[in-house]
């Protein structure tokens, strides 16, 4: 994808990060350390992202049905499966 922090908070505006402010638990993977990641409107918590990921911005489903998707592009599953190198 190749963008930057810069790129990605002008993308989002002040939409808020869906990460913990304070990083209590985090999980050590083959891939590296990650922190869980909560929805950003109910506080669910819905797995886990590296911490080396500039932000991240997660509605759950339950949000998305109620509210609506954010008008933010999405990003091709297989890519963030790792399973393809185009995003």
């Amino acid at each position: 994808m190749g963008q930057t922090g810069e790129d990605i908070r002008r993308l989002v505006g002040d939409l808020p990060d869906s990460r913990p402010r304070e990083q209590r638990e985090q999980i050590q993977t083959p891939r590296g350390t990650a922190t869980p990641v909560f929805c950003a409107n109910c506080g669910k918590q819905s797995g886990y992202a590296y911490t080396s990921t500039e932000f991240i911005i997660y509605i759950c489903d339950a949000c998305e049905q109620a509210g609506g998707a954010l008008p933010l592009p999405v990003v091709d599953e297989e890519y963030v499966r790792g399973r393809s190198t185009e995003g």
